[in-house]
């Protein structure tokens, strides 16, 4: 009997550590195969957001994201009546930053002294209507979030007859469409007077800026911040008159660089005396796998010493008669 239900805990047992192995390669892959990022949509044009204000808490992925800024910010105009106010925009301005995740949102730290994060905020309140969606899970074996918006955009704004020009700024891979190259930030104010007299009526232009330090060309040697660029593009595009939507986003192997300089202030902060109790998404993942593998030490700890118990319990081998009355 005691071998019996020693077997059947060692079955238990094994069936406890076969879970535990298949959810900890659940986590392990989700944390090693997707990036999560949040993305920020603003326009003074009159859309489909009617609360002005808008949060959407869905995880999204980057082809939703295009069909989320097409749907709420482009097609209502284009499909409302004419004696509507709502007007088409002349642009739609994407901006893939490198530095911002979504667990840096949730950071006092970072949201005190991020300029980026300073920049988005005063262009998003600033602005009449705005979509805030905090998670964007970009996998990391998928194509670059700029190749999948721009031919998303291609195909919903030429579903629209509204698709325009396709210029890209920066570092940005937008695989085999047809596309205008500009140096830099510099290009973008003549980029946009030209537009202005070229663009035919009813067209939507799309405008790729990915990140770089050294996309600002006017003084070569030196970088601009992320905060820094994105202000100026919105800045020129304002000043040029464009009606525009304008989306902001991380690109995936900007935020695995943003991990690494994190890393690296860390060790420069503890090598200057500075203690830092800040910890960002490498650190939560290695505390979640940390606490996973305590967790089953405990429990195969236990479950041995417990079937080491059981086996040592004997049953008597022989029985006494019982006493003739």
């Amino acid at each position: 009997m005691g071998k019996i239900l020693a077997c059947r805990l060692v079955v238990w047992a094994l069936a406890v550590f076969l879970g535990l192995s298949v959810a900890a390669s659940e986590v392990l892959d989700f944390d090693s195969s997707a990036t999560v990022v949040p993305a920020f949509l603003w326009t003074d044009q009159r859309c489909s957001i009617k609360e002005g204000r808008s949060i959407d808490y869905q995880v999204q992925s980057p082809e939703s994201l295009g069909n989320a800024l097409v749907d709420k910010f482009v097609r209502p105009a284009t499909e409302s009546s004419h004696g509507s106010d709502e007007v088409p925009p002349e642009m739609i301005v994407v901006f893939i930053g490198n530095k911002l995740r979504a667990v840096d949102i949730s950071r006092t730290d970072e949201l005190a002294s991020s300029d980026l994060l300073k920049t988005l905020e005063r262009l998003v309140a600033g602005s009449k209507y705005s979509l805030s969606i905090p998670y964007v899970s970009i996998p990391k074996d998928q194509i670059s979030t700029a190749e999948t918006l721009v031919s998303v955009l291609h195909r919903e704004l030429g579903s629209l007859s509204r698709m325009g020009e396709v210029a890209v700024s920066g570092s940005c891979s937008v695989g085999k469409q047809s596309i205008k190259r500009l140096a830099g930030v510099p290009d973008l104010k003549a980029y946009l007077e030209i537009r202005k007299e070229t663009r035919a009526h009813g067209e939507t232009d799309v405008l790729m800026v990915c990140y770089t330090p050294y996309l600002d060309r006017t003084a070569p040697g030196t970088s601009v911040s992320e905060g820094q660029a994105l202000n100026e593009v919105i800045s020129n595009l304002r000043s040029s008159g464009t009606r525009h939507v304008a989306l902001y986003t991380s690109d995936p192997k900007g935020a695995t660089e943003g991990h690494l300089t994190i890393s690296v202030r860390h060790l420069i902060d503890s090598a200057s005396g500075n203690e830092t109790t800040s910890c960002d998404a490498v650190c939560y993942s290695r505390a979640r796998i940390l606490e996973g593998v305590f967790v089953a030490i405990v429990l195969i700890t236990i479950l041995v010493s417990g079937l080491c118990c059981m086996m040592g319990v004997k049953t008597p081998t022989r029985f006494e008669l019982p006493k003739e009355s």
